[in-house]
């Protein structure tokens, strides 16, 4: 269907009967391929094979599964190959390669509890963020496992973050009607 200048094809994921498959973040990676991830955990890869208006074909193919719902989907780099990072609800992070379907990265971390349900990650993947209680940015290096803390200048739980494609600029927010922008020198 093309309603002004888009195009409307639907599809639907179906991977495994009862079970839920509620998508609960997705990720762009290409024209044609995306990340999803679902209620119960599980994360696919999904490539769009053929749309036409007589046929569309979805390729599925499933990455490496968490225990909880998939809160955070990221698109990254982590040494110079295309990844992407996935977070569930109980702060687990799992690192996904594409660049090499048959190998799964073993990068799994923890993310101490509170946890905010939402995260970024620096440019090289290396460091994960994620918004603090009164303004502070709580940033998780995945390659020696230190954890450290940079203190803000607002009151509350943040619960948005991103990063600049450059990787200089993190944005969290929002505390109450307020966010808060810090420069990362590299």
């Amino acid at each position: 269907m093309n309603i002004h200048g888009f195009f409307l094809f639907s599809f639907q994921l179906k991977v495994q009967a009862n079970t839920s498959n509620e998508i609960t973040s997705a990720v762009c990676l290409s024209s044609n391929t995306f990340v999803v991830g679902v209620k119960d955990g599980s994360i696919f890869i999904c490539t769009i094979t053929s749309f036409s208006a007589m046929r569309k074909q979805m390729e599925i193919i499933p990455l490496r599964k968490h225990v909880f719902t998939i809160s955070t989907l990221l698109k990254t780099t982590i040494n110079g190959l295309r990844a992407v990072v996935s977070c569930d609800l109980s702060g687990q992070v799992h690192c996904h390669s594409i660049t090499n379907m048959d190998v799964e990265a073993p990068d799994v971390i923890q993310i101490p509890l509170p946890f905010k349900n939402v995260i970024a990650s620096s440019k090289d993947g290396n460091i994960i963020y994620s918004p603090g209680i009164d303004g502070s940015l709580e940033c998780y290096n995945i390659q020696n496992g230190t954890h450290t803390i940079i203190d803000g200048v607002l009151s509350g739980k943040g619960n948005f973050i991103t990063c600049s494609e450059n990787g200089n600029w993190i944005i969290t927010g929002l505390y109450v009607d307020d966010f808060q922008i810090f420069y990362v020198e590299h």
